[in-house]
């Protein structure tokens, strides 16, 4: 019984070290805001342009805008299958107004 609580206590803590940490807001009181703090816009292209949004649905499509690095990675991974020069671009805006861009491409 003890380590029933113990695992249902520690458990949401792994939200903690986990790389969207600052964006995934499952286990905090960001997940009734209705908006993310964090606003991204998702880009890809490889020989040409890539409408994401025929491509993914639009769950993943949000969890891009709300800036989460593994939903880009994953993006990217499924491209790269079928265009090995795909390079996917989330560009996002923090609350404080800085800018930062997070880019994946194919292996080689």
């Amino acid at each position: 019984m003890a380590a029933f609580l113990a695992a249902q206590l520690l458990l949401p803590l792994t939200w903690y070290l986990g790389d969207d940490a600052d964006y995934d807001a499952r286990f905090t009181w960001r997940m009734f805001a209705r908006q993310s703090a964090v606003r991204c816009t998702p880009e890809a292209r490889g020989a040409a342009p890539i409408d994401l949004s025929t491509r993914f649905a639009e769950p993943w499509l949000h969890r891009l805008r709300d800036g989460w690095a593994g939903v880009l990675d994953q993006v990217a991974a499924h491209l790269c299958h079928e265009d090995a020069s795909v390079v996917v671009t989330l560009t996002c805006v923090e609350p404080d107004g800085r800018t930062r861009t997070l880019e994946r491409t194919c292996a080689p």
